[in-house]
Formats: structure tokens, sequence, C-alpha cells
């Protein structure tokens, strides 16, 4: 009776220390005045080829599908709050754009609704929001990963042989194995909000599918967005 009451308190600790955080945010202004044609900066993609143990390789190929895909989808008629899609002739800046927003995105993701409110735009985002007067800005990260079936197949077959060995080594009494993704897509999406030099929206979401489906991404789009004010 005792561990199950200290397991408890633990739980309602964890579950209290876990509501301090937040994982999705949408600012007042936004929600009292929702805009449904924020544009985007092109979208920052990123999918991984992973092999046995998972080894991991930036697939050049892979990433051009999935973001011809997301640009399909951005720029085709939709539901989504998305306007057009801004492309920068500045490559420096654009990779400047995006690690600057990246690390933006991780600060506030998981922080205190009070943090997240008092942090300013990165230099970098707010200079280009000026100097194209653009109120609100939305920037898009897409990244994930797959195997090839015959990895995928080795990295089955060695789970299996885990769960075989710890099974006999324990006697029987344990049986212990890790199931390994095949594939993963994640989006974050971060809405700037110029004036106010605040953070607007922002929400991940993360799912076990392939990352090169058109179907799949537009999937991503729909959840990343769910939640997000209607007019």
């Amino acid at each position: 009776m005792k561990k199950t009451s200290t397991l408890l308190t633990i739980i309602l600790l964890v579950a209290s220390l876990s509501s301090c955080s937040v994982t999705r945010y949408t600012s007042q202004t936004l929600r009292e005045t929702p805009v449904n044609d924020i544009p985007v900066i092109e979208p920052y993609s990123s999918i991984y080829q992973l092999s046995l143990r998972d080894n991991e390789e930036l697939s050049d190929s892979l990433t051009n599908v999935a973001h011809e895909h997301l640009l399909d989808i951005l720029e085709a008629a939709n539901s989504f709050p998305t306007g057009s899609v801004l492309y920068m002739q500045d490559a420096d800046f654009y990779q400047e754009i995006g690690y600057e927003g990246a690390q933006f995105f991780d600060r506030c993701y998981g922080n205190k609704k009070k943090n997240i409110e008092a942090l300013s735009l990165p230099e970098s985002l707010r200079e280009f929001m000026h100097d194209n007067n653009l109120p609100y800005v939305m920037l898009i990260f897409q990244d994930g990963f797959t195997r090839t079936s015959g990895d995928y197949a080795l990295e089955v077959g060695a789970a299996v042989a885990e769960a075989i060995l710890t099974t006999v080594l324990s006697l029987g009494t344990i049986t212990a194995y890790s199931v390994p993704l095949k594939d993963n897509l994640n989006y974050r999406v971060l809405i700037a909000d110029a004036e106010a030099n605040r953070v607007a929206y922002f929400n991940r979401v993360s799912v076990e599918r392939n990352p090169t489906s058109r179907s799949n991404n537009f999937y991503m789009m729909e959840r990343a967005f769910s939640r997000y004010p209607k007019k």
C-alpha cells in the first residue's frame, strides 16, 4: 500500500509540473482576431535515411520529395491559415532565419506561458518582417526519417534476438526488447507577430508515418492547425 501511495504521489507531482509548461500556444491577440492568410517562409525540410542500429544520413532526394509535397499543399487552395509562400533569394539569410527560428521554437516549446510571452523574436526574423512590411509570418520545420524495407527487417530481427536473449539470461522472468520505428514525420509550426515582437502561435506534431507521402504531409498540416482559432 505504501509503494502504491508513493507511486501515486510521484505521478501527481509529474502531472503538476507538466501542467506548468506549454506544448501548444496561441496568443491572446490571435485568439481574439484570427488571421487566415499568413505568409509562409519557404519551409525548412530535413529527411534522414536510417540504416541498421539507427545510423542516420541526411537524404537530399528524400528531403526534396517531402519538401515539394509540402510546397504543393501550401500553394493549393486549402483551409489552413496560410497565405503565399515566400521564396528568399538570399540563401544565407534564409538559413539564418531558419536556424534562429528553430532555436526560438525550442525555447518556447515546453516552457511556461509567462516565459513564452516575455521572449522577443529573433533578430533576423524581425528584420525580414520589417523590411517586407509583414505583420505576421509563419515558419514551418518539416523533418523525419524512413528506412528501407531491408534495414527495417534487420532491425525487427535484432529486436526479436534481444527479446530471446534477455528471456534466457533472466531465466524467463524478463523479456525486454525495443520495437524500431520504420518511419517518422515531425512538424514544428511557429507564427511571429511583428507588432508585438512576440510569438503568436506554435505547435509541434509527430507521427509514425512515411515523410515522403503527400497524404501524410497533408495530415500533418491538419493536425498542426487543428486548434488554430476560427473567425
